[in-house]
């Protein structure tokens, strides 16, 4: 009598089981994996007042800068995806990317800029961070970077191959 009950549980138990075993295949031509996305480099900036951003932070290939030296000259590599936190505060000082007609390419101020839209760039802004694919067009166009509200803010950028 016993075994009239548990037997029925166990078989139970052991379909659900099976129904959800998240193993995955071997066999090589099952080609469900999901391609992994460029590496991102993560610059991190803060401000000198009014006056010079400062980058405190790069992890990841894909960026150099002198750390720590105001308005310093930033290189990007072409083809990289880079995550721009800026320490300094995105309502305060919004860092923008310009072309060398000072027009904005993309960045954290209101209003759009002429890569905003652009589905290979995929611009991503959250609260104080903004990620963006340098693509091979993007990388023609940009200069430098600037805070909106403060020109003084401001340094070339360097692109490389």
């Amino acid at each position: 009598m016993y075994l009239n009950r548990i037997f029925p549980l166990l078989l139970m138990t052991l379909f659900v089981i099976s129904c959800t075993n998240n193993s995955t295949s071997t066999d090589p031509s099952d080609d469900t994996e999901t391609p992994a996305g460029p590496a991102v480099t993560s610059i991190t900036i803060d401000n000198v007042g009014a006056t010079a951003y400062i980058f405190i932070g790069i992890d990841g290939d894909g960026a150099s800068a002198n750390l720590n030296e105001q308005n310093a000259e930033l290189e990007l590599k072409t083809g990289e995806r880079f995550s721009f936190k800026n320490e300094a505060g995105a309502s305060n000082h919004p860092l923008d990317f310009r072309n060398s007609d000072r027009e904005k390419l993309l960045g954290q101020s209101n209003g759009d800029g002429l890569f905003d839209n652009n589905e290979e760039v995929d611009l991503k802004k959250d609260a104080n961070t903004i990620t963006f694919t340098l693509t091979a067009e993007l990388a023609g166009a940009i200069n430098d970077y600037i805070c909106h509200f403060h020109p003084g803010m401001n340094a070339n950028i360097v692109v490389a191959e």
